[in-house]
């Protein structure tokens, strides 16, 4: 939670939730929001997560 990372690599992908309190997105810079999404949102949005992860490997 200390982390004070300076360096964002331009081809990282990083999906987080909105609604996810163990690591708040308030914290997170250059991501893909899930509205709603928590931390057992890989489970409970698995399908939306699913699609968005073709669609982005489309598009490479």
């Amino acid at each position: 939670m200390n982390w004070e990372n300076e360096d964002y690599l331009s081809n990282l992908i990083h999906i987080h939730g909105t609604a996810d309190k163990i690591f708040p997105i308030k914290n997170i810079r250059n991501v893909i929001e899930i509205p709603t999404g928590g931390h057992f949102m890989i489970v409970n949005k698995a399908s939306q997560i699913e699609q968005l992860i073709f669609d982005l490997l489309k598009n490479l």
